[in-house]
């Protein structure tokens, strides 16, 4: 099943990146594809993966909504966890319920921003080149986090230094500039919430 699985997102990004570079407004991201720029056809492949978590596809039909609860906190464990899963919709998903979220789950994001940058930087700094207002709320919520964390107050695994760290070992040169932009958002975060 797995090769099976391998074959298809293969055949879906192909296809979604053949569609893609037909448009006038191509952005080169050849090496990523993010849901936004998937045919209506490769979207609907993916859905239908039986890799593809339940409660992703409930959400994700707006078919339930976000408070402070166990399902919701089983869905951002299911999709900060997007390895040999379809990422497209998963980042997609978590991205939406980040611009989403209030209250109670907004405090629960931040842990679960620093695992989706972790799990796939490169993916996710080239996302924040075209996508400024996703990269700021991901630096909000990971700064006020780390903050947290440098206060002894976090359950984050990872303080700042050491997610510094991770990231600088896997981070390809063409995100480099990103990579110090979204630095310092953090940074700003932290400071401001002296």
């Amino acid at each position: 099943m797995n090769m099976k699985f391998l074959v298809l997102v293969l055949f879906v990004n192909f296809i979604a990146c053949f569609e893609h570079s037909k448009q006038s407004d191509f952005i080169d991201q050849s090496r990523y594809f993010y849901w936004e720029d998937m045919t209506n056809s490769a979207k609907d492949s993916v859905l239908s993966l039986l890799s593809t978590n339940d409660n992703v596809l409930i959400y994700h039909q707006g078919n339930r909504q976000l408070s402070d609860n166990e399902e919701t906190f089983s869905l951002l464990d299911s999709i900060q966890n997007w390895h040999n899963k379809p990422k497209e919709l998963y980042f997609y998903v978590f991205n939406t319920i980040c611009e989403n979220s209030d209250g109670a789950v907004s405090e629960l994001l931040g842990i679960h921003c620093v695992n989706v940058v972790l799990n796939n930087p490169n993916y996710v700094l080239n996302y924040f080149k075209e996508n400024k207002s996703i990269e700021r709320l991901y630096a909000t919520l990971m700064g006020s986090e780390f903050y947290f964390k440098e206060g002894g107050t976090s359950m984050m695994k990872y303080n700042y230094t050491e997610f510094k760290n991770m990231i600088e070992a896997r981070v390809n040169s063409d995100n480099e500039s990103i990579k110090k932009e979204l630095y310092s958002l953090i940074e700003m975060t932290m400071s401001d919430m002296n």
